[in-house]
């Protein structure tokens, strides 16, 4: 589980790096609306893989008790 955890947070991170030159920058640079809808789609992508071990472990519980 913790390899299914780093991965979701190292995938997490890389697109925290631009967004963070962006807010670094003073507000100069601005972000289409269309990046910031692949921005929500990845962190979206993201958030599922970090979930899936826990879904994973809740199905293997509920086949162990019938």
């Amino acid at each position: 589980m913790a390899f299914w955890c780093t991965g979701a947070a190292a995938l997490g991170f890389a697109p925290s790096v631009p967004s963070g030159v962006v807010v670094l920058s003073g507000g100069g640079g601005e972000v289409s609306t269309s990046g910031l809808v692949v921005f929500a789609l990845y962190r979206l992508g993201v958030v599922i893989v970090g979930a899936y071990p826990f879904e994973k472990i809740r199905s293997l519980g509920r086949s162990g008790e019938r």
